[in-house]
């Protein structure tokens, strides 16, 4: 009986280094391995953000050079405007004041074509 309890114990022992050998957490090294797989990914990560917040500040720096640009043309375009309908009142005004002072001159002549 003695015996077969060693048997029991010694087989018992060894099920329960197996189960527990296998239910062993990660060596360091496993862990050190994946966590330089983190970094890498990390660095990578890290990179792209770097990378998009980049081109995001000079979309931005662009964008307001842009505004800035587009608000100066307007202003430039308002006056050029305001010349323009400005040239049109007197151009107007010198064509009718013309007409009127030819047909003073010269009523016999008909102006319409």
């Amino acid at each position: 009986m003695f015996k077969s309890f060693n048997q029991t114990l010694l087989i018992s022992g060894a099920v329960i280094l197996v189960i527990t050998g296998c239910s062993q957490k990660e060596s360091v090294g496993n862990l050190m391995m994946k966590s330089s797989n983190l970094t890498e990914q990390d660095v990578k990560l890290k990179k792209q953000l770097a990378t998009q917040w980049e081109k995001g500040t000079k979309l931005v720096s662009q964008g307001k050079e842009q505004i800035e640009e587009g608000k100066e043309q307007i202003e430039e375009g308002e006056d050029l405007v305001t010349k323009g309908e400005k040239n049109i009142s007197k151009g107007e005004d010198l064509i009718e004041e013309s007409e009127k002072e030819f047909k003073k001159k010269f009523p016999n002549i008909n102006l319409k074509g």
